[in-house]
């Protein structure tokens, strides 16, 4: 039902393309705090990717690997 509704309203309005852009220039975005956020992503996955996890199957290895994991998806 819900889907009929919508193609019903679809159909009686015009629909209009529209392109936009990251960067702001008007200057309601601040690219600074962008940048920083998309380092600490970076930092993050660089760490998860150097981690290695035990190749045993002992529960305090995998304990300690599992909150060293937690630890740097914290931040």
């Amino acid at each position: 039902m819900l889907s009929k509704v919508l193609t019903s309203i679809f159909k009686k309005t015009s629909m209009m393309k529209v392109y936009a852009h990251c960067d702001g220039p008007c200057g309601v975005y601040d690219p600074a705090s962008t940048r920083v956020a998309a380092e600490a992503v970076l930092s993050m996955t660089k760490k998860l990717i150097d981690l290695t996890p035990p190749s045993s199957t002992n529960s305090e290895e995998w304990s300690a690997y599992n909150n060293t994991f937690f630890k740097i998806c914290s931040y």
